[in-house]
């Protein structure tokens, strides 16, 4: 690990697992927990626990728990080290690394970091202060967007010398084989910047980060947006624009607003629609809405209404049911783009438009209608056609029967007519797909015996002692207890027995949820030292049994050189098992 563990152990005592959860969700104490709304998911009843004396935090909906690092890695989309880092800063205390060393890969998202800041630095000076970009920001002023919106974005410009920002790097120490890397220049000719003439827009990580650029061209040839090249710090299909920018006001609202691109974000921020994000040049992702999941119950897709918008609306709306959002749609008259009404002038329509989304059924039917005539049955059995993936994405059964009632009541048209070609649909998609099905993941963990000393170890060092004095690995049958012995077991031997850094062993989320569900839930609190010896007492019982059942299997077999042998070894077995029958579970 980079950062020491005496370092970690000081934070975690320092950031209270309940006020920093209590920034992303009201809390209110029961008992010796607080309860809120979980900020994970979407729910009208709260089941999200937080435990301050444990440090833990639980939510019974969804099954997510942990420690407060845990917590800023889930909300923040952080790795374990920068949770350390983002704690550290909160509660005032620096975080050094081990050595004073960071691993190579870090060390170069550090320095990628600081020269996308400098870039993105010189490209708004250039458009806020230079006459080299007095046409770039004409055309923004002409697109009716404010000063302090392009300040906010830090928009900029990218001057037409392909070549001056390789030397305005090199100038601040950067060499040209690490500019090389960066994704900011041609890969074909050496010093060119990858950006010419163009507004360029920084792009944020969730944390407020510059990890890459997007840009439109102003004039000539080429494609009227590019991004930067994916890299160690940006995955396209991971992030979104506008995103930190937003976060607040979309944990806030529970909602969020999609549009197709930068000037959309750009211009609907400006007309008070702050929760207001887009992909990054790519159709949305599973990934996007993940991250939308954890802040938004409800998202509003707003695309263009030509038809490369309609299929934009279909493909990602079926992506956020299958994440359960409330799905809704927004559509502006033909011929308009969502910033377009912040350049006429019209927020106050924009803002109506918004107010009043459609539901995305209701907007996927009528688009469907105005494509065929439903008045025939030719042109309901393309609309139902149009309709299939989306009612098939759907995870929710009352949503889906729901949605069926709707069409059928709609095309007039037997719903069982519509059920059966519906399942007719999903078996010849299944059977295609059956050969690529992946393996089937495992679900939660079942509760063994050896899990329950486990949880109960993780809590006490002395109580892992205990039980390493009596059972052995190999004792232990469950695989999920195996793997975390082995993890207890490496703290045990470096002298160390810190709470956080055991969880964050444990590699399995499952198993790890699982164990923090039960420490959460006081369930082995009470009596836990008899617990702890009834479980012993089972796991060797089992264990005994399992090899003396073997010596008698193999005594069926053996010649009579080795009778003599495993007879002594089936009465040793024998006695032990006689001596946990006596003795009981003491």
């Amino acid at each position: 690990m980079a950062i020491p563990e005496s370092v970690i152990r000081q934070i975690a005592e320092k950031a209270d697992i309940r006020d920093v959860a209590g920034e992303y969700t009201s809390l209110a104490k029961k008992g010796n927990r607080y309860w809120g709304l979980c900020p994970f998911h979407g729910e009208k009843t709260a089941s999200f626990a937080v435990t301050p004396e444990s440090g833990l935090f639980y939510c019974f909906g969804c099954g997510k728990g942990g420690t407060v690092f845990t917590f800023i890695m889930e909300i923040e989309h952080l790795s374990f080290v920068e949770a350390v880092e983002f704690l550290g800063r909160k509660v005032g205390i620096e975080v050094g690394r081990e050595s004073g060393e960071i691993s190579e890969a870090e060390r170069r998202k550090d320095v990628l970091k600081e020269l996308f800041r400098r870039a993105a630095g010189s490209f708004h000076y250039l458009l806020s202060r230079k006459e080299a970009g007095k046409k770039a920001l004409d055309y923004l002023t002409g697109r009716a967007i404010l000063k302090e919106t392009i300040e906010k974005f830090q928009i900029g410009y990218a001057p037409a010398n392909p070549f001056w920002l390789a030397d305005f790097l090199e100038k601040h120490n950067y060499s040209a084989e690490f500019l090389r890397t960066t994704g900011l220049f041609s890969s074909g000719t050496p010093g060119r910047a990858f950006f010419v003439n163009r507004i360029v827009f920084p792009i944020f990580s969730p944390r407020g980060d510059i990890i890459a650029f997007g840009g439109r061209i102003l004039e000539g040839n080429g494609p009227k947006y590019l991004n930067s090249s994916e890299s160690d710090l940006f995955k396209k299909g991971d992030n979104l624009y506008g995103f930190f920018q937003a976060k607040d006001s979309v944990r806030k609202l529970k909602s969020v607003v999609v549009v197709e691109g930068y000037m959309d974000v750009i211009a609907l921020h400006q007309a008070g629609v702050p929760n207001v994000v887009a992909p990054l040049g790519t159709s949305f992702t599973p990934e996007q809405g993940r991250l939308l999941r954890r802040f938004a119950d409800s998202v509003v897709l707003f695309f263009d209404g030509d038809d490369v918008g309609l299929k934009a609306t279909r493909k990602t709306a079926e992506i956020c049911e299958t994440l359960e959002f409330q799905v809704f749609a927004a559509e502006a008259p033909p011929g308009k783009d969502p910033a377009d009404f912040v350049r006429d002038g019209q927020t106050d329509e924009l803002q109506k438009i918004l107010k009043y989304p459609i539901n995305i059924l209701d907007f996927l039917l009528n688009k469907s209608r105005d494509a065929h005539d439903s008045a025939v049955s030719e042109g309901k059995e393309l609309i139902i056609r149009d309709l299939f993936p989306y009612i098939e994405s759907m995870v929710s059964s009352v949503r889906r029967d729901s949605a069926l009632t709707k069409i059928s009541d709609v095309l007039e048209i037997e719903k069982s007519a519509i059920q059966g070609d519906l399942l007719r649909r999903i078996k010849t998609s299944y059977r295609k797909k059956e050969d690529t099905i992946p393996e089937k993941q495992e679900g939660l963990p079942s509760q063994t015996p050896e899990l329950v000393l486990m949880i109960a170890a993780i809590g006490s060092r002395d109580v892992f002692s205990f039980i390493r004095s009596r059972l052995s690995l190999e004792d232990f049958e469950d695989r999920n207890g195996r793997d975390v012995y082995i993890s207890l077991e490496e703290c045990y031997r470096s002298g160390s027995w810190n709470k956080d850094v055991l969880l964050e062993k444990i590699e399995n989320n499952a198993v790890r949820e699982f164990i923090v569900k039960k420490l959460v839930s006081d369930e082995f609190a009470i009596n836990q030292e008899q617990l702890v010896k009834d479980a012993v007492w089972r796991i060797r019982k089992r264990s005994l049994e399992k090899l003396r059942d073997e010596v008698v299997r193999e005594m069926k077999r053996a010649d009579q050189d080795r009778i003599t042998e495993l007879q002594e070894k089936k009465m040793y077995l024998d006695g032990e098992l006689e001596k946990l029958r006596v003795t009981g579970n003491e």
